[in-house]
């Protein structure tokens, strides 16, 4: 998986656990949208800590799910955070959730299909040098036979 590279690209810090780098990506990819949808629901300024880490939490869980990961969630934070939502900021929430979570699936495909990429011309390069390696020893083996 290519969560570390990606992270990296951005200039922060990789984990050695997948669930903190894929937590990292939905901070990277999410907290400008998790702002505006903080402003959005008019969310008050005494639970925007918890707000954040519950739409993070949320999004890190939907982008484990995808690489059937089991991101562990806090149902004290679950239970608090719903109680404050209607049905039209749920909604709000699943769409930025979606959105959030789509994105970096999205960006960690396209880092996947980039690296084997690189993986794929690596393994030609080093193909084509044995091609020529071979080819200087075949050569050489002519000469001095005499075939």
């Amino acid at each position: 998986m290519s969560l570390k590279e990606m992270i990296k690209s951005e200039g922060y810090e990789e984990s050695e656990s997948t669930l903190e780098n894929i937590f990292s990506l939905s901070r990277l990819y999410g907290d400008e949208k998790i702002d505006s949808l903080m402003n959005e629901l008019r969310i008050a300024d005494e639970n925007r800590i918890s707000f954040t880490k519950f739409v993070r939490d949320s999004v890190s869980h939907a982008v484990s799910s995808r690489f059937q990961l089991d991101y562990p969630m806090d149902s004290e934070l679950l239970r608090e955070n719903f109680e404050r939502l209607d049905n039209i900021s749920l909604m709000s929430l699943g769409e930025t959730v979606s959105d959030i979570s789509g994105n970096i699936i999205d960006a960690t495909i396209q880092k996947s299909k980039e690296l084997d990429k690189e993986v794929l011309r690596g393994k030609e390069a080093g193909y084509n040098k044995i091609r020529e390696e071979f080819a200087i020893g075949k050569s050489y083996f002519e000469c001095i036979s005499g075939s």
